[in-house]
């Protein structure tokens, strides 16, 4: 994302689970972090972004929201990964993002 950098300066935010938990606050929304063992988990309560949008809510919403997200993560460090487990637009009781970092394969 070409505005990720500046986003971060703005943010006062490095580290890529909390640049997220921030930019996710941001729309209004309740969000939790929680930080073990070099991940990260994060919570989000509902989606104000398209709250009264429920019944025409497709899929794709939520794949091209999080590919930005992802765009900005892999600017701030190329070695983490971005996991969503949970969907509130698949009926789940939040959005979970989980930020990991990965290393090079050891083989196939």
């Amino acid at each position: 994302m070409q505005y990720a950098e500046r986003v971060a300066e703005l943010a006062e935010e490095r580290d890529p689970a909390k640049l997220l938990a921030i930019l996710l606050a941001a729309h209004g929304d309740k969000v939790t972090l929680d930080e073990q063992d070099g991940s990260a988990r994060i919570e989000q309560v509902r989606w104000r972004l398209f709250s009264g949008l429920e019944g025409e809510c497709r899929p794709e919403w939520f794949e091209g929201w999080r590919g930005l997200y992802e765009g900005v993560l892999a600017v701030m460090d190329r070695g983490v990964r971005l996991d969503v487990t949970d969907r509130l637009d698949f009926g789940g009781e939040c959005f979970v993002w989980e930020v990991k970092r990965y290393g090079p394969p050891r083989g196939f």
